[in-house]
């Protein structure tokens, strides 16, 4: 079966011109049937471009799609939401099958195929392959469109679906974009979309839920991928989505304190930590804590980020707020020194925008490495948060597992509050925790929904927690510069150091987890690269038992 016949056309389809002076101009299509477009006014589309034949081409429809050039040549433009496609050249007398978003070229003209737009309630949650069709039909045809993009975790996403079926208007559809993902296209202006973003936060807000929210308008991208990629990028974690559990070690004392001071300025922040230790945490604190409270705290992923993203105006939509550069080390070179012209314009220009950046990398030794540029590090560096991992501040993991069951229970509906017993503090806080906050609160969460009672013991814990011994003394340069090796018997080079720091974080998640799944997902990495790093490191790799 052809890429058309998928699609096949009903009444209600049409042609779209997206090119030429009668850009927008649109040709409704019958379901079956054959007709024609040219510069002749004899031609049932007729087009006036003087580079045009009288009689360009032939549509017809029989299941299919079909464009037959008549007269001249042109090209065929597969539908790629990528844009890597190349343009196909087309001889009279060739016809091609065209699938919705494909395009054709003949002269200045340029054609695409939009299949018909199915009235439905607004309950429906599409695909995210027709969502992008949808959209991409809007931004060809110059209509202002925004997308609102949403994540809620778990049960949360229950509640958003009940939110959605009230709140999205006809014309606004809904798709789902990913895991625990959900899309709405916002037909009109912009402020339509923000409003439909507050109203679903609030909603949300309300049940205890924990979300993100991001919105995108239509210039933000080239095609309709790109937009639905800015509004990810745009996400901001909902202020009142997870509430802070004050700290109560020592360790995080002078840390606080910092958080603090440093809200009252405008300097660039650096907060170094490990995976899942809270950073994100902090960065929403010094902004919720300083005086831009009030305006945008822009989350920017900077792992695999399109390297022109920062060119984007992210100055504009950020004004009077902050930038939150989450793994600032993972930009690319091009990234970096876009960052670079970013930070200084900013400066030069005086745009009233804040930066706070966040790593779990070693970045005065990745400038020495030459991965990082010297420049963007020092001019980030102008206030360092060093966050301890939760193994130097174990008087916080009791109170920061009592915070999360209140957490899991406000999200999934149970109606009481089950007590963790004394048992199941100390088995917790005996633990190594290579995963820091995040690996505690999924094991809180898996407590939670298995316990049957009002208390929450060590059998509901698992087996590699419920077992633990205490783990050793952490050595005073260890809570206070997190993340580095303390260890008396350092290897000879950076190289072996580095290594025997990643191998002994391996495999303490190895023992702490049941797969090597969750092991890798605990670490921050993909499965794939875990695997590798097994085999690089010389990690027996776990085998499945014969017969299984």
């Amino acid at each position: 079966m052809s890429r058309s016949a998928q699609h096949a056309p009903v009444a209600g389809a049409r042609l779209l011109v997206i090119r030429g002076p009668q850009a927008a101009l649109r040709l409704a299509l019958p379901a079956f049937g054959s007709l024609t477009l040219g510069r002749s006014p004899e031609c049932d589309l007729h087009l006036q471009e003087s580079d045009l034949p009288e009689h360009a081409a032939e549509v017809f429809l029989d299941y299919e799609v079909g464009v037959k050039l008549l007269q001249g040549s042109g090209e065929y433009v597969p539908f790629d939401p990528a844009g890597r496609s190349r343009p196909e050249p087309i001889a009279a007398g060739k016809t091609v099958d065209l699938a919705p978003n494909d395009r054709v070229r003949i002269g200045s003209v340029e054609l695409t195929f939009v299949p018909a737009i199915r009235e439905v309630g607004t309950h429906h949650v599409w695909s995210r392959a027709y969502l992008e069709t949808k959209l991409q039909e809007l931004l060809w045809a110059g209509t202002e469109v925004s997308v609102v993009r949403v994540r809620a975790r778990g049960h949360a996403l229950a509640a958003l679906q009940a939110v959605l079926r009230n709140a999205v208007a006809p014309g606004e559809l809904v798709g789902e974009v990913g895991p625990e993902q959900r899309a709405v296209m916002v037909p009109g202006p912009e402020a339509r979309a923000r409003a439909l973003a507050k109203e679903i936060t609030r909603a949300l807000l309300d049940q205890g839920a924990e979300l993100r929210v991001g919105v995108a308008r239509g210039q933000d991208g080239a095609d309709a991928a790109q937009v639905l990629e800015q509004a990810s990028l745009h996400m901001e974690s909902t202020s009142g989505a997870t509430s802070v559990c004050p700290p109560q070690d020592p360790a995080m004392e002078p840390v606080m304190r910092l958080v603090a001071q440093v809200a009252r300025t405008s300097a660039p922040v650096l907060i170094l930590g490990e995976t899942g230790t809270g950073k994100d945490v902090l960065a929403q604190q010094i902004h919720e804590q300083s005086d831009r409270a009030t305006a945008p705290l822009v989350r920017v992923n900077c792992i695999d980020l399109p390297e022109t993203f920062l060119e984007d105006n992210l100055l504009a939509r950020a004004t009077g707020g902050t930038v939150l550069l989450d793994q600032v080390g993972g930009l690319s070179p091009r990234a970096q020194l876009s960052l670079g012209y970013l930070l200084e314009e900013s400066q030069e220009r005086e745009h009233d925008v804040r930066f706070i950046a966040t790593s779990n990398q070693d970045l005065a030794r990745a400038v020495e490495a030459g991965t990082f540029r010297k420049d963007l590090y020092f001019r980030l560096n102008r206030v360092t948060l060093a966050v301890p991992p939760l193994r130097a501040r174990r008087r916080d993991i009791a109170p920061l597992a009592e915070h999360f069951v209140a957490e899991v229970v406000r999200s999934s509906g149970r109606r009481t509050v089950p007590r963790l017993t004394r048992a199941a503090a100390a088995q917790l806080e005996a633990h190594a925790w290579p995963g820091n906050l995040r690996e505690l609160r999924n094991v809180i969460e898996r407590a939670v929904l298995t316990a049957h009672d009002d208390t929450l013991g060590v059998e509901q814990l698992p087996v590699e927690i419920s077992g633990d011994l205490p783990a050793p003394e952490m050595t005073a340069a260890a809570d206070t510069n997190p993340g580095v090796p303390t260890s008396g018997a350092r290897p000879t080079n950076l190289r072996d150091e580095m290594a025997a720091l990643e191998k002994r974080r391996i495999l303490e998640a190895l023992e702490t987890y049941p797969t090597q799944t969750e092991a890798a997902k605990a670490l921050g990495i993909p499965l794939r690269t875990f695997l590798n790093r097994l085999d690089a490191l010389g990690i027996a790799r776990a085998r499945k038992p014969m017969g299984s």
